[in-house]
């Protein structure tokens, strides 16, 4: 089941899936686990979506750590980071209840190789206002996502 970002009143959605996950060559990586992702955003006007095919598991499990922390109140980063799929999450403003996240979309930074879709021309980022409950969900389903790979 893919992670979602996204409340039944806003217009703008994100979800992250995780399609393959490997264990690389040991001899070229240290023995890292790497994940195909895709991730789709939904607002209004438009809708897309990218893949990212070398993903390290220890990123998307950090982002998971994030998003719970998120969730309960207790961040210690404002921002994560994953460098191979060039998404980026961020905690704009909280309240006790709620958070405003920005996922930014670094397409123009994507390396040639990486680019596996399509060109496109669409939004950097992305501004979800979600409850802590949302966020701490996301990161559950996406820790559930790296359990099934035997990852997390």
């Amino acid at each position: 089941m893919p992670m979602r970002l996204g409340s039944s009143d806003s217009e703008v959605e994100f979800e992250l899936a995780l399609i393959d996950a490997r264990l690389e060559d040991l001899q070229d990586t240290g023995g890292d686990r790497f994940a195909t992702i895709s991730f789709r955003v939904g607002t209004a006007d438009d809708s897309w979506e990218e893949t990212a095919p070398s993903l390290n598991l220890f990123q998307l499990s950090s982002l998971a750590d994030w998003l719970e922390a998120v969730g309960g109140a207790r961040p210690e980063l404002e921002r994560v980071e994953l460098l191979e799929s060039n998404l980026s999450f961020e905690l704009e403003d909280e309240s006790e209840e709620e958070v405003t996240l920005v996922i930014g979309f670094h397409l123009e930074d994507r390396p040639e190789w990486a680019v596996i879709d399509a060109p496109t021309e669409e939004a950097g980022f992305i501004r979800l206002r979600l409850t802590r409950e949302e966020v701490g969900r996301a990161g559950r389903e996406l820790r559930d996502d790296l359990r099934a790979t035997g990852w997390a």
